[in-house]
């Protein structure tokens, strides 16, 4: 886990995730509907582009979002973060979450997934 990573930062990212993705969406509403001559780079990235490739530059732009705005904004104090990831909780949260769950916990997570690769067999 980063630990550097702020509220603000995280914000930015979503922020900057939902306007690209709408500006994306909007794209798709117009020129689904309109046919313009010639290409443009505006209408390749948010239109052209593989569904797949366009999420995989978007995941990694609002990443970069995330850093840049972190680096620049103050880091988040220790006692903030403590206990918000596994990575940062201590011996005794980690105890408590280990002793949550029991058996039953676990059997119903067998069947849960049981079913789920029975689903993914019968429809491939």
């Amino acid at each position: 886990t980063w630990k550097r990573t702020s509220a603000k930062g995280g914000m930015w990212g979503l922020i900057a995730g939902m306007v690209i993705g709408l500006t994306r969406l909007g794209a798709k509403v117009y020129y689904s509907s309109v046919v313009l001559p010639g290409e443009n780079l505006f209408k390749y990235i948010f239109y052209d582009v593989n569904w797949l490739f366009f999420c995989g530059w978007m995941f990694l732009f609002c990443i970069l979002v995330v850093i840049v705005v972190s680096l620049f904004t103050k880091a988040p104090s220790e006692e903030k973060i403590q206990g918000l990831v596994f990575g940062t909780s201590t011996k005794e949260q980690l105890a408590e979450t280990r002793s949550s769950w029991n058996h039953w916990d676990i059997i119903h997570t067998c069947i849960i997934l049981g079913i789920t690769i029975a689903f993914y067999i019968y429809f491939w």
